[in-house]
Parts: structure tokens; C-alpha cells; sequence
């Protein structure tokens, strides 16, 4: 995880303040401990903080070509960086280092924005053509990595986290309230809402474009699905979802460092773990356990018999308890990324629901929308599909109140630490 950062008077063009950009920096510097960097020069300033996965040495940021025509500052990492530089290298293109950075710098001078389509990868990124003076800001399509930015004004301020584009902000930031009633709603923020009044996101496969004065957002992805010719067995399918599964495990493997796991013991991350073994076999994997007494880790004191466990601490019962105590106990550690098991999830989660709402729903439609049932594979009649229609409604509406009541709750708790339930967690590494 790395974080960039920047400032662009694109209207006034009076010089950026270095102190402006090294607060915007050091506000997320939690982010990347490995390296810092800047560039400034006249109305634009970029800041970096690295977190070093690939190209130990030579991927310091903001990095640019030989000529400083192009610079970038980019958070993520490009799984097809091998093959762009090959095929970039075909054209002409000399590179100076082995980071995936440089193949983002190079893919622009060659294909100009077209290189986002190119691009495998997870991304937040700014890219800066010096002698067009236009800057862009993008996104990756499925948006892993968050972009945030501010327009006062003629100045735009951006950010990997809120707190970069807040550094800068006069007087207290207020808060939006249509923001606020969306995150009460459906517990999070769609783009290009954010939390804070004038804060705004940039929205999945998006881009910012500021050029001649003026800015613009457009969409530079657009998903194109295609049909299978002829259609495939379902044993075809097994088969080519494993090799899908297989070659994106394998690319997110591609570092300098070591890389984990956290094993929850679920299905996800154990599915994970097998794919892993295919490319090696020697993966760190880390588990988190909770309760009055964690196996193997009874008491602060005999914590201290297990050298692979963490000594016991207490943080508030909440999801990202995982996540926060890895970080916590790698700061200084031996793994500096970790593969964890949310995609898998996601997507087997992604076709039930899809399928569940065509079969029933796909009727209820149909019959009071008067479109044709020559494909639905049930038919309801209006009574049965009124009941189905106020259980949904029921059960949705009953959904957003318990989520609204439990943010209400965990922001009154969060108000005073004090006040904030503990339990027990223990870290074990296999």
C-alpha cells in the first residue's frame, strides 16, 4: 500500500507551496515507510509514500522518463507490467528501471490515455504531461484503490485518503448530509459522495482530466461483454473458471517481498492458500482468534511461550480486527503484503444474487411492467407476487434500520474510547 498526493492551480498558475505538499504527504505517511518523494514545479506539486513491493531500489516516486516529459505518482500495482514492457520495448521505448511504475509512464507517451485500457492491474494514479501541462487523475475499473480530490476555486487537490485533501483545508470541515444519509442507508458512500462537504471520490474506471483551465470527469472504462460462440458445457466453464482463478493468484504473487496470507479457515482464503501452493510452497499464513481465552494465548503472561503468536491486546469487536492487528504486528516484520480471500466471495455471492433475483423477480416484473414471460421460469399470480413484493420491501427496509441503528451506536461508542467493548485477540502464524 503506498499513498499519493498533489496540487494543481490550473486557473492561477501561482507556484505551489512545498510545505503545502509535504503536509499533504506526511498526512498519510502511514501508508508507505519504506520511501518519500516530491515533485514541484511552478503551479503542480505531487507527493509519494511508499510501501516497496517491487524494484526495491529503483522505484522511487514521483518517477518520470529520461526526458521529464511524463511523470507519475501511482498507488497499486500492475499485474502485466512484464508484458507491456516487452511489448513497449518493441516500439522503442528504453526503460530504467524494473518497476511496474515506469511501464504506466512509457504505455502514456505510446498510447496516450488509452494506456488505463491496458493496464491489469489495481490503481489510484496522477499522471502529469509536462509539456501538454494536462494532469490526470484515474481510477482502477473496480475501484480496489481510492481516489479523493477537492476543487476550490481554480486549484485541485487530491489524495489516496481524505486526510491528504483535508490537510489543506481551511477552518473545520463540515459534513454532508447527503453523504451522511446515504452511509446510514446502505453503509457506505457511492461515488462521488464523500463523508465531507466539497470532498469528492473519484467514481470506479473514472478519470479527472485538467487541461487548458478547465477539468472534466468521464468514464475511460467501459465493459464490454462478450458472448460465448458456441455456448460452453458447464464442465467447460468448471474448467476455464479454475484457469481464471489460477492465472490471478499467480500474478498477484509477483513481488520483492515476502507475501502472506491471512487464513480465516473459511472456504475463501483455504481455496486461496491451494492456488498459492501451485506456484510455491513456502507461504506465511496468519490467523486471527477471538474470545475470553484464544487458543494458545490465555493471558498476556503466557503469551510469551509462543513465539509465533502475538502477545494478546484488546481493540473493539469490529470486522477490520483482522486486518488492523496484521498491520500492526508487520510493521516491523517479515511480510510486507498479504493475499486475503474477500474476491472469491464476492463473485460465487455475485451470481447467487443474480440468479435469485431473475427467478423471482423476473416474473413480478413481467407481470406488472407487461413485459413478456415466454423466458421467466415460474409465474406468479398478483396475490402471490404482492406478498413477495411486501417481504422484500419488509425485510430490506428492516435491514437499512438495523444497519442505521448500529452505525448510530458504534459512532455514540467511538465518541468516547472509554466506553468501547474490548475483546481479547490473538495473532497466530502458521
Amino acid at each position: 500500500m503506498c499513498g499519493i498526493c498533489g496540487q494543481y492551480n490550473f486557473g492561477s498558475s501561482l507556484p505551489v507551496k512545498r510545505s503545502d505538499v509535504e503536509l499533504m504527504t506526511r498526512s498519510i505517511s502511514h501508508r508507505g515507510p519504506d520511501d518519500e518523494g516530491y515533485y514541484i514545479a511552478g503551479p503542480l506539486g505531487l507527493g509519494f509514500r511508499r510501501l516497496s513491493i517491487i524494484d526495491l531500489a529503483g522505484g522511487h516516486q514521483p518517477m518520470s522518463d529520461e526526458q521529464q516529459s511524463v511523470w507519475v505518482v501511482f498507488n497499486g500495482e500492475i499485474y502485466n507490467f512484464l508484458e507491456l514492457r516487452r511489448e513497449l520495448e518493441g516500439y522503442g521505448h528504453v526503460f530504467r528501471t524494473n518497476s511496474d511504475t515506469e511501464v504506466i509512464i512509457h504505455g502514456y507517451k505510446q498510447w496516450g490515455d488509452d494506456v488505463l485500457n491496458r493496464l491489469n492491474g489495481m490503481f489510484g494514479l496522477a499522471i502529469w504531461d509536462a509539456q501538454q501541462r494536462r494532469l490526470v487523475l484515474a481510477r482502477d475499473p473496480f475501484g480496489i484503490k481510492l481516489l479523493y480530490y477537492r476543487i476550490e476555486g481554480h486549484s485541485l487537490y487530491f489524495g489516496s485518503e481524505m486526510r491528504a485533501v483535508r490537510a489543506t483545508m481551511p477552518g473545520t470541515a463540515e459534513i454532508d448530509p447527503t453523504a451522511l444519509n446515504l452511509f446510514l442507508r446502505f453503509r457506505y458512500t457511492p461515488s462521488p459522495y464523500t463523508i465531507l462537504k466539497g470532498v469528492h471520490k473519484l467514481a470506479p474506471g473514472t478519470k479527472l482530466t485538467v487541461e487548458d483551465g478547465s477539468y472534466q470527469v468521464s468514464r475511460w472504462y467501459q465493459f464490454k461483454p462478450m458472448p460465448f460462440a458456441p455456448p460452453k458445457s458447464s464442465g467447460e466453464a468448471r474448467e476455464e473458471l479454475l484457469g481464471i482463478y489460477k492465472a490471478a493468484v499467480k500474478r498477484q504473487l509477483i513481488s520483492d517481498v515476502p507475501v502472506g496470507l491471512l487464513l480465516s479457515g473459511g472456504i475463501d482464503s483455504g481455496l486461496l492458500l491451494a492456488l498459492m501452493n501451485l506456484a510455491g510452497d513456502s507461504w506465511p499464513t496468519y490467523t486471527v482468534g477471538y474470545g475470553s481465552e484464544p487458543t494458545g494465548c490465555a493471558s498476556d503472561q503466557s503469551a510469551g511461550s509462543y513465539p509465533n503468536i502475538t502477545p494478546c491486546a484488546t481493540m473493539a469487536a469490529m470486522a477490520s480486527a483482522p486486518q488492523y492487528f496484521y498491520s500492526d504486528y508487520h510493521q516491523s516484520g517479515s511480510t510486507s503484503t498479504c493475499v486475503a480471500g474477500q474476491p472469491v466471495t464476492s463473485l460465487s455471492g455475485i451470481f447467487t444474487a443474480i440468479a435469485a433475483f431473475y427467478y423471482y423477480l423476473g416474473p413480478i416484473k413481467a407481470m406488472y411492467w407487461s413485459e413478456p414471460l415466454d423466458e421467466t421460469p415460474i409465474r406468479l399470480n398478483r396475490v402471490t407476487s404482492g406478498v413477495l413484493i411486501a417481504l422484500i420491501v419488509l425485510l430490506i427496509g428492516t435491514g437499512f434500520w438495523a444497519q442505521s441503528m448500529g452505525v448510530l451506536v458504534n459512532s455514540a461508542l467511538l465518541a468516547d474510547k472509554n466506553d468501547i467493548p474490548s475483546t481479547p485477540v490473538a495473532l497466530v502464524q502458521h
